[in-house]
This record gives C-alpha cells, sequence and structure tokens, in this order.
C-alpha cells in the first residue's frame, strides 16, 4: 500500500537530492552550478569554451578539476580551521566541560616543532605491534 507523498517530503527529498548534487559536484571538481563552460577534465585544464555558452567564462573554469578540488579543499580546511581557533577564545569556552574541551585554548598546528617533532615509540608499537 503506497502512502502519499507529502508537499513537506518531497521539499525535503529535493532538498536532500540536490545537496547530495552539490557534494558530487564539489568532490569531482566541477563547476557548482553544473553548467560545462570549457573542455576541462578532471585531470586535463580547460583550452577552448564549450559552444552554446553566453557571456564571461571564469578563470577557474579552465583549471583542471583535480586543482579546484584541491582549491577547494584548502579553502575549507582554512575556514574551518579559523573557525575552530576563533570559537576556542571564546569566554564560554574557557570553562572546563564546555565546547567539549578541556578549557585550554586549541593551538595551531603551524606552530613550530608541532609537525617536525616525532612519533614516541610506544605509539609505534601499538600500531604495527612490533
Amino acid at each position: 500500500m503506497a502512502v502519499a507523498q507529502t508537499k513537506f517530503d518531497k521539499q525535503v527529498e529535493e532538498a536532500a537530492e540536490s545537496m547530495a548534487f552539490g557534494i558530487g559536484r564539489f568532490l569531482a571538481g566541477r563547476d557548482l552550478d553544473d553548467v560545462k563552460r570549457t573542455d576541462a577534465t578532471f585531470w586535463h585544464p580547460g583550452n577552448r569554451v564549450m559552444p552554446k555558452v553566453e557571456g564571461r567564462v571564469s578563470r577557474s573554469s579552465y583549471r583542471a578539476g583535480g586543482h579546484r578540488l584541491v582549491f577547494r579543499i584548502t579553502f575549507a580546511g582554512a575556514v574551518t580551521e579559523a573557525t575552530c581557533s576563533a570559537g576556542a577564545r571564546t569566554p564560554r569556552c574557557r570553562q572546563p566541560g564546555a565546547c567539549g574541551r578541556t578549557g585550554t585554548r586549541s593551538s595551531p598546528l603551524w606552530r613550530p616543532g608541532v609537525l617536525a617533532r616525532p612519533l614516541p615509540r610506544s605509539w609505534a608499537v601499538s600500531r604495527t605491534g612490533c
């Protein structure tokens, strides 16, 4: 027995579908509005504008999809890092237990010596079993 979909259910389904397609376009490095403006692919940059494209074509449309993907993920990571760092400075997050933190400010990853510090031997032993 089929149940009729309400108007709200259809709107939710359409929103979820368009979000899924948007995420797919984001990860594939394609134009987010899904209009193919150049002959660029994921691996090769574009050389020419496609027929029936009107108006100005942005420089990013000529870039290879992989390059666009790297830029998008880098930008999203920078925004996330800036947001999390800014959130750690609010007075509410300085209280122990608030915001799911221990009350300490978050330290940036680019602090000298953080990424160059070798891992402790106990970490390697627990991961490899040697």
